[in-house]
């Protein structure tokens, strides 16, 4: 009696009620934006993102800037990519171009020593965006391991034996 009573409401929620709340899940097209909050401190988020010491924690194996053109080498991959700084506010706003699409960091104090930073990426080719969107969780991920924690997520696993 009970599961025919559920049946109907979980169609209505299927059917309904979830493929909307899907819908607005990074539907702007060309576009992705993500929001990630860390202890550290605006400070350290900024340094994290601009300066090419602090990116070779996180984001590549050298990320070397030099007159506002940063080249990014990924050692694994045997693939480099050079970019630019579009913006740099201190401790506010970090703008890049990278893979050939715009990134924006923007990075607010929480009010508690600590830091929210979005991420705005634009100009997503519509054939990479699901592929983009993953890349982009992960890296804020490795970003936060590293900034908060000191960690690199992007090592080989070294198994005690």
């Amino acid at each position: 009696m009970i599961a025919r009573m559920f049946s109907p409401l979980l169609l209505c929620l299927f059917l309904f009620y979830i493929p909307k709340a899907a819908m607005g899940f990074q539907d702007k097209p060309g576009e992705i934006f993500w929001k990630l909050h860390f202890v550290s401190s605006p400070e350290k988020v900024y340094s994290a993102l601009s300066k090419s010491e602090e990116r070779k924690k996180y984001w590549a194996d050298s990320a070397e800037e030099k007159n506002g053109v940063i080249s990014y080498v990924f050692n694994n991959l045997n693939f480099t990519d050079v970019g630019k700084v579009i913006e740099a506010v201190p401790n506010k706003k970090y703008s890049v171009v990278y893979l050939s699409t715009e990134v924006t960091f923007t990075i607010k104090s929480d009010g508690k020593g600590g830091a929210d930073m979005a991420l705005l990426v634009k100009k997503v080719p519509a054939d990479r965006k699901v592929e983009l969107i993953a890349g982009w969780v992960n890296w804020l991920m490795t970003m936060k391991a590293a900034v908060d924690h000191g960690i690199d997520l992007r090592g080989a696993v070294k198994f005690l034996v």
